[in-house]
């Protein structure tokens, strides 16, 4: 990343070489979160993101589009709020099980092609 972008006038804030805000926050450019692993509080690989769905209003991740360990080839839309990034082990940790997120009845299967 390149040295000390700064970010829109009037924010105050700077996005310094080592990929953190200048209050310490921790940055990272949406296309790197494609291939980024989602494992249960178990440990148990559930699947991979390979997409971030944005609301263009107010441009906030509201959900991950999810590729499930089912091989069923669809991916799934994961509300934000159901996963914990893990900085250490640098993937996301859900608190569902992969059935609970299989069968979640706000997950619209979004996409229908094959990421494997």
């Amino acid at each position: 990343m390149p040295e000390n972008i700064k970010t829109p006038s009037g924010s105050g804030q700077t996005i310094t070489s080592s990929g953190t805000n200048s209050d310490e926050s921790i940055l990272i450019p949406g296309a790197s979160m494609k291939g980024i692993r989602v494992c249960s509080k178990l440990d148990d690989d559930l699947g991979v993101i390979v997409d971030t769905i944005i609301d263009p209003v107010t441009a906030r991740v509201l959900y991950y589009s999810v590729a499930l360990e089912s091989g069923d080839g669809a991916t799934h839309a994961v509300p934000v709020a159901r996963l914990k990034y893990d900085p250490e082990r640098r993937e996301y940790i859900s608190d569902q099980s992969l059935e609970q997120l299989q069968s979640a009845s706000n997950q619209a299967e979004i996409l229908h092609e094959d990421h494997s």
